[in-house]
Order: C-alpha cells, then structure tokens, then sequence
C-alpha cells in the first residue's frame, strides 16, 4: 500500500499537470467568437426582448427551459461574445463545485481530476459547443447530484428542496432528465428507508422542488397565451426533430464513448467492481448517471458531440473518485487506479487541450452575409428580412444586425421536411400567410438544409409552391459558395423582392 507521503507526490504533480491544461485552454480560448446554436439561442432571447413569445410567434424544437436559461445568461453577462464565454466559464465553475462537493469523502484529488477532465473535454468541442444546452444539462445534474448527496450524507432535508430544483430545471431543458431524476428519488427513498430514517417529508420536499420550475415556466407560458402552442410543439415538433437525421443505434453505441472514455471507464468499473462499490447508493447512483448518459445520448440519436456532456460529466466524476480510492487499496486495485489517473492527466488532459486550442470556426458565411444586408439597407431592413435557414448563420448575422425577421420562422427544415408530417405541413400553411400578408423586403437562402442534408438549394424543390412564388415575386440579387466544411458545400442567395410585387396589395 503506498504511503500518504507517495500518494500526496503523486496527487500534487498530476494536479499541477491537470492546472497547467487548463489554465491555457482558458487563456488561448478566451477570444472565441459567438457562433453555432449559441448565437441561434441569443436571437431567440433577442426576440422575446421585442415581446415575441416563443411557440406563440415562432416554432422551435427546444423546451422552455433553454430560452429561459439563454435569457437569464444574456441579461446577467451580456450578449456578446466575451459575454457568453464568461457563462460558459461560469458553468464549468459551477460545475467543479458540484463535483468537489461530491467527491469530497473520496479526496481532493477525485474532485479535480473530474472536475478539469470535464473542461478539457468540452474545450475540445472548440467554440460552436459553447454553453451548450446539453452541457446546462450536465451541469445542473452534478448540481443534483452534489445536493442530494449531501441531503443523505447529513441527514438533513433542505438539500432535497434543491436536489429537485436542479433537476427540475435539466428536465426542462431536455425532458430525458426527468426519468433520470425519477430514479434517484426512488433510490433515495429505499436508502432512508433501509436506513430506518423518515422518508415521507424528503422524498416531497424533493418532489415539491422538482416541480417547482416546471410549474413557474409554465405559468409564463400561460400567460402570454403560449401553453396551448407548447404542447402543440411537444407532441408534434419534437417527435419530428427526434426522428429527423437519426443516426443507426450501432453508430450510436459505438460513438457515445471515444477509445479514451471507454479505457477510463474500464478502470472504474474493475475497481468498481471488485471493491463493490456498486452496492452502495452513492456508487450506483454515479453508475446510474453514467448509463443515462449513455441512454440520452443514443435516445436523441443524432450523434452530435455536445450530446454526450451528460455521459462525460458523470463518467470523469466516477473515474475520478474510483482511481482514488484504488490508491488506498491492495495491490492490483492501486496498480489499476494509478494507471486511470496517470493515463487521465497526462495521456487525455494533453490530447483535450491540444484540440482545443487547435480548433477553428469559419465566419465567412457570417461576414459576408452581413456586408450584403449592410449594403442592401442595412438596419432599415428590420422586419423585413426573412432567414430560409437553420444553422448556417443566417440568423447569427440578423442577431449581430440586431434586425427583426419578417415572419416567425427559424429553421427551415421546418418548411422543407416530408409531406406528410403534419407539423411540416401545419409551419408551411403559417409562414405561407404571414408572406402574403407581408412579404420581406429581402429573403436569404441558404445552400444547405440541417438534418436532412439535402445541399445545392435542393430544398427549395421540396416545397414546389414556395420555389415558384420566390422565382415570380424576387430576383436573385446575389448568390455566394464557400469552401465545404463538414455538412458540405455551403453558400447563400439573397432574393430582393421585385418592385412590382412590392406594390401589390
């Protein structure tokens, strides 16, 4: 068994290797712009500020409780870029606190091994994951996690009330937490109760928290008259979104874990095992958190890096506090636990920052696009512009113009998915008359169409009607291609609207 004195050396110099990684991921990230879903995110939240109400005035796949947490990010940092790179600090700090919290009986050290691996591992997302829905997700279950730990570790009640809360709000982020949260109350209840303790007054003091949110978000809703326009989303956009680019499950297993994450999650799961640490609440209850990553991650079946926080959060936690407490351990235990932590700091840690700080993230669709609409009309052009777009960057340049659509659309494949789903029928019948009604000065259509993949303006032949009526009532002003990236060719067309459609009534 090594000495306290080994174990100390040991801890402090994979600590300095760990501190040493992160401190210059935050330092050469720091620059990073306002890209991907996060600008997609904060024009919502623009909108809701000019008394559009999400559901009501435009359809989105997302539960309520990402604008809500968008909102709040916007107007306590700010809305610009170094803004939201202070929120997703702001997370990664709220989650290392979380986790020391939760790794404290288990030592120091667990709790910054997980707590550092987690920030290396979404660095290496680069900036397109930052603040990430999935990743608030992770945060407010370690948060959970820590409070109900702390609730059965105590005895005391108050931590279940804040249990819920946290995960109360995951569930309205993304709803596969609330199965998740579920389990754990009901692991929690068994555990007092066969620690002959009271039951009743925890389990409804977490169930009360847990409800909490869900209820004053709905509220909101029903009040700007929006209840009914969530539901209608809920039943019928999600299970079309779900559905949409779906990945085979096979790919989805393979993927959920990289070579690195399946060599640390083997070493926790011998020791894990041969300690039985799997008989015990908090034990199983990390075991859990782990297997619900991987499930949420294959359930929204679209392989998206981003989708795997969950799984990440709770895995590098779980190695963490495994590989420590191996070291205490006989001698095949601490041979396996300093192999995880040494192959952790300085195999992974290494790997993770050096993506980081080596990703990339074109704007030229962005910069270019806003130099167009700056030399068609520029700010006049509010409310009069209209994104046939999802995630290409159409709406992250009206967010950085700071310019209203003209109708209440903001992913095209919406619009352009199959005939006969009837929530792409019922976004077709809604943006065809708010068109009519008002037609947009200015129409920008991008090349390429999420999920379905469909590139070349392929999409527009998808909804023949529409093709037709921008071919009669707009010209082509000025059509732009840049070099692929991932989802391929990219590029767009803005369409001015013809002046004698203009003068139609």
């Amino acid at each position: 068994m090594l000495n306290d004195r080994a174990i100390a050396r040991l801890n402090a110099g994979l600590c300095a290797v760990l501190g040493l990684c992160v401190f210059v991921f935050i330092v050469r990230s720091m620059h990073w712009p306002l890209v991907n879903d996060a600008s997609w995110m904060h024009y919502a939240s623009f909108l809701i500020d000019k008394g559009v109400v999400p559901y009501r005035d435009f359809l989105d796949m997302n539960m309520p409780g990402s604008f809500l947490v968008d909102w709040l990010a916007v107007h306590t940092f700010g809305g610009g870029a170094l803004a939201w790179r202070l929120f997703d600090l702001a997370l990664m700090g709220v989650a290392s606190l979380a986790i020391f919290a939760i790794a404290r009986p288990y030592g120091w050290f667990a709790g910054v091994f997980g707590a550092s691996l987690l920030i290396l591992f979404h660095g290496r997302d680069g900036m397109g994951q930052l603040g990430q829905r999935d990743l608030q997700m992770a945060v407010l279950m370690l948060v959970a996690y820590a409070f109900l730990f702390r609730a059965l570790r105590t005895n005391l009640t108050w931590p279940m009330g804040f249990f819920g809360l946290a995960a109360g709000m995951a569930a309205m982020i993304k709803p596969t937490a609330l199965p998740w949260s579920a389990v754990l109350l009901a692991m929690a209840a068994a555990t007092l109760h066969r620690r002959q303790l009271p039951v009743a007054k925890k389990v409804v003091v977490g169930i009360v928290g847990l409800l909490l949110p869900m209820i004053l978000i709905c509220a909101w809703l029903w009040r700007n008259h929006a209840m009914a326009a969530c539901l209608h989303s809920l039943r019928l956009m999600m299970p079309y979104y779900a559905a949409a680019g779906r990945r085979s499950i096979g790919y989805l297993i393979r993927m959920s874990m990289s070579p690195s994450m399946q060599v640390l999650a083997l070493a926790a799961a011998v020791i894990a095992w041969m300690r039985r640490d799997w008989r015990t609440l908090e034990g199983s209850a990390l075991i859990v958190g782990v297997a619900f990553g991987v499930a949420s991650y294959v359930l929204q079946g679209k392989g998206y890096a981003y989708h795997r926080y969950p799984l990440v959060a709770l895995l590098m936690v779980w190695v963490g506090i495994e590989c420590s407490r191996a070291l205490h351990d006989r001698k095949i235990l601490r041979v396996v636990g300093i192999a995880g932590l040494v192959y952790g700091c300085l195999g992974v840690a290494p790997l993770y920052l050096r993506t980081a700080i080596r990703a990339r993230w074109s704007e030229v669709f962005i910069t270019s696009l806003q130099r167009d609409l700056i030399t068609i009309g520029g700010e006049q052009l509010s409310g009069q512009v209209q994104c046939i777009d999802s995630v290409s960057g159409c709406l992250t340049t009206l967010y950085r113009m700071r310019l209203l659509q003209s109708a209440g659309l903001l992913s095209d494949v919406l619009i352009f998915g199959p005939a006969e789903q009837q929530i792409v029928r019922d976004t077709q019948t809604s943006f065809w008359k708010a068109i009519q009604a008002r037609p947009p000065r200015v129409i920008v259509v991008s090349s390429w169409l999420h999920l379905i993949n469909a590139g070349d303006y392929k999409k527009l032949a998808m909804w023949p009607e529409f093709a037709s009526y921008l071919s009669a009532n707009y010209d082509v002003e000025i059509e732009r291609s840049f070099p692929p990236n991932m989802t391929g060719q990219q590029g767009y067309r803005v369409y001015v609207l013809k002046p004698l459609a203009a003068s139609r009534p």
